[in-house]
């Protein structure tokens, strides 16, 4: 195998490969983008990409990277062995790394056994959501609070509200300045499907926000701070955002959930409408650094 760093020429390289191994494709300027926030390792023997690995480095103050893997050829154990191995080499050279973390399908024996044979644990059950926005469950705020649309100017309250919200959360790992302006000034944030709920106070308790994908849109972050947890919030929420997806026609409307989550959040999804559409369970091994020149 010819193993090399991927750049910003190979995006079309990595659309064939992704359409090719996967069941979703993706688009060039995802690839792109992909390419220049990822490192990007591809296996190009004879100029056609028969498999690629992935590993989305932390910003500062975070310690988790995130793994993904591609392959043209059959998911075998030994295969995919190989490319989990792949995997850790290149996690452990990136600086800040010290957890990797990779989420494979529920039923994919290969993978699993591939993961597990590397060291890696499984961590949380992941689960990919859809609602066809057409039919929605009403619920309204408590008093005295109300929903608003997002507005920069809630950016301040939504960050302690967010770190709040998620402080007890197994997925989500705090956020960083680097990653608050990427998250916030995100051209894909719809403002018009995400909203807030706020206090008498003008506090941020509660929040929904959507980014635009494809032609509908994946909801999250979707938080309530502890207090007001079991007060219909979300619910409230939810159906407000709901509604302004079927007003603008767009699905489909998607979302990703811890799928045991520990304020049962899931569960507040399923009352919702959504469907479960993919099972996924999250790997995680902790990682020595390592020297490594990215080519074989």
């Amino acid at each position: 195998m010819s193993w090399r760093r991927a750049v910003a020429e190979d995006a079309q390289m990595l659309v064939d490969l992704v359409a090719a191994a996967g069941r979703e494709s993706i688009g060039y300027a995802e690839a792109a983008g992909l390419l220049r926030s990822w490192t990007v390792v591809v296996d190009a023997a004879g100029g056609r990409a028969s498999a690629a690995v992935a590993v989305l480095p932390p910003d500062p103050g975070r310690h988790r990277g995130y793994g993904a893997w591609w392959e043209r050829e059959a998911r075998t154990q030994p295969r995919a062995a190989t490319l989990v191995e792949r995997l850790v080499r290149i996690a452990s050279s990136l600086p800040l790394v010290n957890t990797l973390q990779v989420s494979v399908a529920a039923d994919d024996g290969a993978r699993t056994q591939a993961l597990e044979s590397q060291g890696f644990e499984a961590a949380v059950p992941v689960w990919t959501m859809r609602h066809d926005a057409l039919s929605r469950r009403a619920a309204t705020l408590p008093g005295p609070l109300r929903v608003v649309g997002w507005d920069e100017a809630w950016t301040s309250s939504f960050k302690r509200a967010y770190d709040v919200a998620y402080a007890d959360q197994r997925m989500v790992e705090a956020q960083t300045p680097s990653t608050w302006v990427g998250l916030i000034r995100d051209d894909a944030l719809v403002n018009d499907v995400s909203v807030l709920a706020v206090d008498a106070d003008s506090r941020v308790v509660g929040f929904v926000l959507a980014f635009a994908h494809g032609s509908g849109v994946e909801l999250g972050p979707i938080g309530t701070v502890p207090r007001w947890r079991g007060n219909g919030v979300s619910s409230a929420l939810l159906g407000d955002a709901l509604r302004r997806c079927r007003e603008l026609r767009l699905d489909p409307v998607t979302l990703t959930v811890d799928g045991e989550s520990p304020t049962g959040a899931h569960e507040i999804y399923l009352r919702h409408g959504f469907a479960v559409t993919e099972r996924l369970v999250a790997y995680r091994r902790a990682l020595e650094t390592e020297a490594w020149t990215g080519v074989r």
